[in-house]
């Protein structure tokens, strides 16, 4: 009896944090489409990309491009933060560590869009 319980809580530990993952996926989309939006001045790449990320997600070849790209630009983002604060050896640090995080959670977020398929 207590192996079932078992066996319910982790699944429902394991959909929070996926459910969490896509939440932060949807956020990273919206807030780079406002970023290049407003860096080149143009609604419609935000739309563009908006729409554009949000149907790729769904779409099996091209999410895994999209999470891997995010994936590398949260480890570009800790780079500069490393070159911008400290020195080249934090780049390399802060940037391997937003590497794996932003990949972590993107697969969080993998695992949540393939359970939405089902």
């Amino acid at each position: 009896m207590s192996y079932d319980i078992d066996i319910v809580r982790t699944g429902v530990s394991q959909a929070e944090i996926t459910n969490s993952a896509s939440d932060k996926l949807y956020s990273e989309i919206i807030f780079f489409a406002i970023a290049m939006g407003f860096f080149f001045g143009s609604w419609y790449l935000f739309g563009g990309l908006l729409v554009g990320l949000i149907v790729a997600i769904h779409l099996p070849i091209l999410r895994i491009i999209v999470l891997v790209f995010f994936a590398i630009l949260w480890g570009a983002i800790g780079a500069y933060i490393g070159f911008k604060t400290m020195h080249q050896d934090a780049a390399v640090v802060l940037g391997i560590i937003g590497l794996i995080l932003g990949a972590i959670t993107h697969m969080n977020a993998l695992v949540w869009l393939d359970d939405m398929r089902r």
